[in-house]
């Protein structure tokens, strides 16, 4: 967003990386990318409001954490 955006509108910075976000995190139909590009517009928010890369990398461990532990106890608990 930084390299690629310095001086686009607000809203296109986001939307093309949420979509970027979105896409490469989908794995069969579209119906699957639209909770990513959700998740890819909070994590483009949270960098343009703190200009901070680390904040956003965060948020995603921790919902990757949460999510592994849930598919986690699936197979062994």
């Amino acid at each position: 967003m930084k390299t690629y955006f310095k001086n686009s509108n607000f809203g296109l910075d986001i939307l093309i990386s949420s979509l970027l976000f979105g896409l490469a995190h989908s794995h069969n139909n579209f119906i699957e990318v639209i909770p990513y590009i959700a998740f890819g517009i909070g994590l483009s928010l949270t960098f343009r409001i703190t200009k901070k890369l680390q904040y956003p990398l965060i948020i995603h461990i921790i919902n990757n954490v949460i999510s592994s532990r849930e598919l986690l106890s699936l197979y062994f608990f």
